[in-house]
């Protein structure tokens, strides 16, 4: 009798070996395909990241899911962060890129905001880019001094984003006459004006990006550099100001600090709300692993990025903290961006 018994006891024994060690979210991933959001047109600066963590995110994700990039374009990135909190699936197979502003964007009340950015499930960015203010040279700007004496056009592609709010806030904190002219799709609309001189220049031009696609106009002294939002020295541009150095006030140079927390939230990539935690877990750990990986930093090299991890749980707290910036500081800027 112990000889029948024995074999059905083993497998029994086997299979809840097995069982104890399937990987349920290896199960998941194995037939599954993420859907990763661009919030931009295709060849602009956010779509070209989206792109990059597309091509090897899913190696380092168990299961090794395909990995799909759609652009998901309107309102300065608001389409493509309310379509992620309210319609994306919660299951772990979509992903987004969202603007940097997305959390400002809550915190000072736009209209057309539908989502909580404390909600998000917060992944990671893997670079944490510069946007300077740069505009043609041949204008007879050189810094923001001269910038409140003559006026050019700067393009922009809606009210949340960075290439608005940064000559909008000089126009108001620090007296400068810059027209702003909104509705362009992307950064290589942008650019397109530019050499068409419909607009003189950009408010927030990522300099890495500048460097690496339009050298030449850096080269030939085509452009002067205003000002960038960082709380650190730029090391390969020493001498460009900060913003917080030229701000004129106690109160202006919090409102500029408060838009440098902005800026360190990088190229955040988020999952929708209520994903389960094991694959939300499982996709942090993945992203951190691609950033070390030796064929993403060789991509990196190509595209002239600068790799600059900020994980998951960093950017939750910064979006926490600007979503609780204190009333005067966010009054300042709300009042500022409003103004006419």
């Amino acid at each position: 009798m112990n000889t029948k018994i024995a074999p059905f006891a083993a497998a029994c024994l086997l299979a809840c070996v097995e069982s104890a060690a399937a990987d349920p979210v290896e199960d998941f991933y194995r037939t599954a395909t993420i859907q990763l959001a661009a919030p931009t047109e295709a060849g602009d600066g956010y779509d070209a990241t989206t792109r990059w963590v597309g091509r090897h995110l899913g190696r380092f994700i168990p299961g090794s899911p395909k990995i799909v990039v759609q652009n998901r374009i309107g309102a300065a990135g608001l389409q493509a962060a309310n379509y992620t909190y309210e319609q994306a699936p919660r299951d772990g197979t979509f992903m987004a890129l969202l603007h940097q502003t997305s959390a400002l964007s809550q915190a000072k009340g736009d209209p057309g905001v539908r989502y909580d950015a404390a909600r998000y499930n917060w992944i990671g960015s893997p670079i944490s880019p510069v946007e300077v203010f740069a505009v043609w040279s041949n204008t007879g700007i050189k810094t923001m001094d001269d910038a409140k004496r003559i006026s050019v056009a700067i393009g922009a592609t809606g009210q949340t984003a960075q290439n608005f709010i940064y000559p909008k806030l000089a126009n108001e904190l620090l007296g400068t006459k810059f027209k702003i002219v909104l509705g362009y799709a992307g950064g290589a609309g942008m650019n397109l004006a530019m050499e068409r001189n419909e607009t003189q220049g950009r408010g927030a031009y990522p300099w890495l990006l500048l460097k690496a696609t339009r050298g030449d106009w850096l080269r030939d002294g085509r452009l002067s550099l205003l000002a960038h939002p960082g709380l650190e020295p730029l090391p390969d541009a020493p001498q460009m100001p900060r913003y917080v150095d030229i701000a004129p006030t106690p109160e202006a140079k919090s409102v500029f600090e408060l838009n440098a927390r902005v800026a360190g939230m990088g190229r955040p990539f988020v999952m929708p709300p209520d994903v389960p935690t094991e694959r939300v877990a499982a996709v942090r750990r993945a992203f951190a692993a691609m950033l070390t990986d030796s064929e993403f930093m060789a991509e990196a090299d190509k595209m002239q990025e600068e790799v600059k991890y900020t994980s998951g749980e960093k950017l939750k707290e910064l979006v926490d903290g600007i979503l609780r910036v204190d009333a005067a500081t966010m009054d300042r800027f709300r009042n500022a961006l409003a103004a006419h």
